[in-house]
């Protein structure tokens, strides 16, 4: 996270080893590094590349299949910038939003309001 860049290459290639990472060891669950990979992934939603947009979205899905309590409530706390993909040009990156919403509802531990 630490090579966060605004270069779309570099969070495509960096989003590429977090999906490996996650699939392999799981999300930090310590407050801190919590906290970091959120914010990086906010502001990967929060850009205009539609591609990088698409793998953070691909990665919070991970992250709840693979850590569904340790990231359920972080996530849920930026929802609102998941749920302003759901305006995107892109058909793929609504449908995507889409599904994410819907993975953090069935989430067990997560009651969204």
């Amino acid at each position: 996270l630490n090579k966060n860049s605004t270069d779309p290459k570099t969070r495509v290639e960096l989003g590429q080893q977090l999906l490996d990472l996650i699939q392999r060891e799981g999300v930090p669950n310590d407050a801190n590094n919590l906290t970091l990979f959120m914010d990086v992934m906010v502001q990967w939603l929060n850009g205009t590349n539609f591609k990088v947009a698409l793998l953070a979205l691909e990665i919070l899905s991970l992250s709840l299949e693979v850590s569904g309590a340790t990231v359920s409530h972080i996530v849920l706390e930026n929802a609102s910038t998941i749920m302003e993909r759901l305006g995107d040009n892109r058909e793929q990156v609504r449908q995507d939003a889409v599904g994410l919403l819907l993975k953090l509802m069935n989430t067990p531990g997560c009651t969204p309001q």
